[in-house]
Formats: C-alpha cells, sequence, structure tokens
C-alpha cells in the first residue's frame, strides 16, 4: 500500500486531518489515562466489553494530548478501518513509517492503536517501539483475547492496564444532562433522578442504548450485544461445543 494512501486514511482520524466526534466526555477514564501517561513510561492498555466507549475515550485521548502536544504529535488508528486491506504487523510498520515520514513529529509521539487484536503479532511492533522508548503507546481492543492477563502476557509486564466499564449512574445522569454536584441537587432533583435509575436499572449504561430515545430499539441494541459477547467473547475463547446449554445458562443468569 502506498504511503499517500495510509495518510489519506488516517488524516479522516485524526486531528492534523479532518478529526472525529469525541462524544460525551467520560472524565474519569479521561482523566486516569493522563495521569498515566505523565507518569512511569509503560503501554497503557485499555480493555473491557464490546460497546462500552472505548474508541470514544481513546478521540478524547487524541483530542486532549492533540491541544497539549500539538496536532502532528499524536497519531490514533483504527485497525477495524477495512481499506488498510492487510491486518498483518507489516501493515502497522507501513502506517508507523508514513506517519513519520509525512506528518514529521517534532516531540516524542502519541500511539493510539485501538483494536489491536485485528492485527496479528502486533504486540512485536509495540515492544520494539517501548524498548527504543521511541514513542509513547496506548493500545485497546474489545476482544476477550485482550483481557488484563493476555495483555500482562503479551506486553510482559510493559503496561499498566486500565479496564473501562459502561456508564456509571452518575455518567448516566451526564449524559441526560441531569447535573447533580451536591446534596442539595439530589434534593431538588429527587424525582428526576428516581426516573433516570429506574431506566438505569432496566436498561444499563452502555453509551449507544442510553443515547437511544426509543424503546424497543434500545432492547434490539441490547439482545445484539449480549448474541455478539456471547459468540465472540465466550464461545469462541472457551471453545464451547454446545452453544444451546450456553445461551441457556446465560439467560438464566440474567433473570
Amino acid at each position: 500500500m502506498r504511503k499517500e494512501e495510509i495518510i489519506s486514511i488516517l488524516s479522516e482520524w485524526n486531528f492534523w486531518g479532518r478529526g472525529l466526534d469525541t462524544g460525551h466526555e467520560r472524565t474519569f477514564y479521561l482523566k486516569r489515562i493522563l495521569s498515566f501517561l505523565e507518569g512511569v513510561e509503560k503501554v497503557i492498555s485499555i480493555y473491557g466489553v464490546r460497546r462500552s466507549g472505548k474508541s470514544f475515550l481513546l478521540r478524547q485521548v487524541a483530542k486532549e494530548l492533540s491541544e497539549k502536544l500539538g496536532k502532528n504529535n499524536v497519531l490514533y488508528v483504527n485497525f477495524e478501518e477495512v481499506r488498510f486491506g492487510s491486518n498483518d504487523v507489516s501493515m502497522l510498520v507501513e502506517i508507523y513509517d508514513a506517519y513519520r515520514e509525512f506528518i514529521r513529529p517534532d516531540k516524542k509521539p502519541l500511539l493510539i492503536l485501538d483494536e489491536v487484536q485485528e492485527i496479528r503479532e502486533w504486540e512485536r511492533f509495540v515492544r520494539s517501539l517501548h524498548e527504543k522508548n521511541e514513542a509513547r503507546i496506548i493500545v485497546s481492543g474489545s476482544s476477550a483475547r485482550l483481557m488484563s492477563e493476555d495483555l500482562a502476557t503479551l506486553l510482559s509486564g510493559r503496561d499498566i492496564p486500565v479496564e473501562v466499564f459502561p456508564l456509571s449512574f452518575r455518567e448516566f445522569l451526564e449524559f441526560r444532562g441531569v447535573g447533580v454536584g451536591g446534596e442539595r441537587d439530589v434534593i431538588i432533583k429527587k424525582f428526576e433522578i428516581i426516573r433516570n435509575l429506574r431506566e438505569y436499572l432496566e436498561f444499563g449504561g452502555f453509551p449507544e442504548v442510553v443515547l437511544e430515545g426509543d424503546e424497543e430499539r434500545k432492547k434490539a441494541i441490547l439482545r445484539r450485544y449480549f448474541e455478539t459477547i456471547l459468540v465472540k467473547d465466550v464461545e469462541r475463547r472457551f471453545r464451547v461445543r454446545e452453544r444451546e446449554k450456553l445461551e441457556f445458562l446465560a439467560n438464566f443468569y440474567m433473570t
């Protein structure tokens, strides 16, 4: 793949190009990741259940650091981008080389590698860059292959893991525009908070579901999540042979 083509694709994802919507800020996680980046020189590994908001969180990190370090010093790559074609580690090397040649960072860059599990042997590239102290690196993935213990093995203890969960109830309220700054707000907004709590307990805190206004579509989204997680993150990881029993057990524990 030509380097010019790679840069054209990357420009749609990065703030030195077109940039992307960063969504609602996840303040707790954003501050935590930024504090780790200012601390020890380790790879930051972001993991967690599918659709918990990791990619939007990483865009927020990219935006924050682009403003602080300079846009050219931050590279965000989402490996679910089909136009990259290859899923071999050589593709990752080509992307990095194109970035260095055309964007020309003038400081130690921050590399944000999202959905990195799509690239075979990605850990070799990350370990190499980390050992040379060439870049700060954040990796992220949704697959069960990127659980914290797997990351610790792949990166040989070079990482600081951060698990991202769906929205807490406080975040849920923030997404809904219900600010709760203290006890006074709780008293004044009591009934609004209770109404939102009922919905939170029924539908949970997955960001896409929270932002969806139609109840039937909420249910459809959750069913899709359930099936995807069950098949991709449980059945395949643990090589379950009897899917019907797995589905029965999962439904039993949810009711």
